[in-house]
């Protein structure tokens, strides 16, 4: 990343839409950076790690840029299953940012990975089986002391559930989302890999100012020499 760090969350929202030349990729990031609260919560439960990221489905980069503008100079991977979003997060790699890096591959494929991982909006793109298989090859790779970040729209009765597979269901027939299926999850799929390691659980309502249904699942590993230590910022 460059090395003069951009700390507050409006210059690097700033900074992260002016890497984008397109035009439309320039108008989707910056509503995304505007709008969607998930950035600067993310950066907050991992402000002041040593430990890697793994963003899997990345898209065209948005969180890990603006991680590295808040000053996370980590090494950082992002991983997406659609060519063209990848191409455009590498691009602008490519333009003078040796990290973080990006590559093309299925998320459902194992990367060989220790430290925290980032998932968001992304679960209910896959059947149950990869669900269940991903979330516990996610708790898998988190190292002591690092996090699993998860913000998903679980399977529920209420009316934001309802309006999110609306929406979802409606982007997926444009195929601006290009997953296999629709397939929301529930809290307990979603919670039950990280239970079982003994994994300390936080979720919160992460809509922000949107209809939608979406929660934020954070899951830490404690350190091995501290089992009770809870270091995630909220």
């Amino acid at each position: 990343m460059p090395t003069i760090a951009l700390l507050d969350h409006e210059s690097a929202c700033a900074s992260v839409t002016s890497l984008f030349s397109n035009p439309w990729l320039k108008g989707y990031a910056r509503g995304k950076l505007r709008i969607d609260p998930m950035y600067s919560v993310v950066f907050e439960c991992l402000r002041g790690s040593r430990l890697p990221i793994l963003d899997l489905g990345c898209g065209i980069g948005i969180l890990l840029y603006y991680l590295g503008h808040r000053g996370l100079h980590l090494r950082m991977i992002g991983v997406d299953w659609d060519a063209g979003r990848i191409a455009v997060a590498q691009q602008i790699a490519q333009a003078g940012y040796q990290n973080p890096s990006f590559i093309h591959q299925d998320a459902r494929k194992p990367i060989q990975f220790q430290g925290h991982v980032v998932m968001l909006d992304l679960l209910h793109y896959i059947d149950d089986g990869d669900q269940r298989r991903l979330l516990e090859t996610v708790a898998a790779s988190i190292a002591p002391g690092g996090c699993a970040i998860i913000r998903q729209c679980p399977r529920d009765s209420s009316n934001r559930f309802k309006l999110t597979n609306i929406v979802e269901r409606l982007g997926h027939a444009l195929r601006w989302h290009k997953g296999s299926t629709i397939n929301f999850p529930t809290h307990e799929t979603i919670a039950q890999p990280f239970r079982g390691r003994g994994f300390i659980e936080k979720t919160f309502p992460m809509w922000g100012g949107t209809p939608f249904n979406n929660y934020l699942f954070v899951f830490r590993r404690p350190n091995d020499n501290d089992s009770s230590s809870d270091t995630i910022n909220d």
